[in-house]
C-alpha cells in the first residue's frame, strides 16, 4: 500500500472516531474553504471570512456585489449536492453534470444548457471542443467514465476533471463544474474530497493546460497527488489525537 493510500485509510479512521461535534467542525471548515477558493479561482472577490458569514451566519457583505453573493451561494449549493450524488453512488453523466451546473449558475439563463458559441482556455495552446461538437463529445466522455478501465482512482478524477475542461461544455461555470466533478469521482471511490487552494492557482492552471495541449493527464494527477498528500498531513496533525497509537510519521 502505498504512502498516500496509508495516509486516507488513517484519515478515514480517525474522521470515524471523532465525536459528532468535531466531524462537523471539519466537514463545515472544508464546505466553506471548498466555496471560497472555487469562486476565487474564478475571480470572486468574496474573502474566506465573507464567505464564512454569508454560509454560516446569512450575514452578507455590503461591498460585494449580487452576482458575487449569487455565486457563494449557489456553489454552496452544488458542493452540498456533489456530496448527495456520492452517498446514493449517482452515476456521473450528462443529466448529473448539467443539474450540478443548474445549481451552480441558478440565476443565470445559460444554467445546464451547453454552449452555442466557441470559447478558450486561458493558457492553453489548443482551442476547447468546438460547438458543433459538444454533444458527440459529451457523449464519448459520458461513456469513457463508465466503461474506460482507469487504473487509479485519481487517474479517474483526473481525466473527468481535465476532460471536461477541454470540451468545455457551458458557457460560463465549466471551472467551478469541473472541481466538483473532480470531488464527486474521489468521493464514489472512498477518497477525502480536494481542496484546490486559491494560492495554487498557477499550478492548477499549469496541469490543465498540460492536458488540454497533450490529453495526458499525468501533470494533473501529480497536482493531485501533492495537494491531497498535504491536505491529509494537515488533518492527521489536527485531529490524529484520536488515533495517537496508530499515527506514524509518512
Amino acid at each position: 500500500m502505498c504512502i498516500l493510500q496509508k495516509k486516507i485509510s488513517l484519515f478515514n479512521e480517525i474522521y470515524n472516531k471523532l465525536e459528532p461535534c468535531l466531524q462537523y467542525k471539519y466537514d463545515n471548515t472544508f464546505a466553506v474553504a471548498f466555496t471560497y477558493n472555487s469562486t476565487a479561482i474564478e475571480g470572486n472577490t468574496c474573502t474566506y471570512k465573507d464567505v464564512s458569514h454569508i454560509l454560516n451566519d446569512n450575514i452578507l457583505p455590503q461591498n460585494k456585489t449580487v452576482n458575487e453573493l449569487c455565486e457563494i451561494l449557489c456553489n454552496d449549493k452544488a458542493f452540498k449536492n456533489t456530496i448527495k450524488y456520492a452517498l446514493i453512488k449517482e452515476e456521473i453523466n450528462q443529466n448529473l453534470i448539467c443539474n450540478l451546473h443548474k445549481d451552480i449558475l441558478y440565476f443565470n439563463q445559460g444554467a445546464g444548457i451547453y454552449r452555442n458559441q466557441n470559447v478558450f482556455v486561458r493558457g492553453s495552446t489548443k482551442d476547447v471542443v468546438p460547438v458543433e461538437r459538444i454533444y458527440q463529445e459529451m457523449l464519448f466522455f459520458e461513456q469513457d467514465i463508465k466503461n474506460k478501465n482507469f487504473s487509479s482512482p485519481i487517474k479517474k478524477a483526473a481525466f473527468i476533471h481535465c476532460q471536461f475542461v477541454y470540451i468545455h461544455p457551458f458557457v460560463d461555470g465549466n471551472g467551478r463544474t469541473s472541481r466538483l466533478l473532480l470531488n464527486l469521482s474521489l468521493l464514489k471511490d472512498k477518497y477525502p474530497m480536494l481542496l484546490i487552494d486559491i494560492n495554487n492557482k498557477q499550478e492548477y492552471f499549469n496541469a490543465i493546460r498540460d492536458y488540454c495541449d497533450t490529453f495526458n493527464t499525468n501533470s494533473f494527477e501529480k497536482f493531485i497527488e501533492k495537494n491531497l498528500n498535504q491536505q491529509l498531513d494537515l488533518f492527521i496533525k489536527e485531529y490524529g489525537a484520536y488515533l495517537k497509537d496508530k499515527i506514524k510519521v509518512f
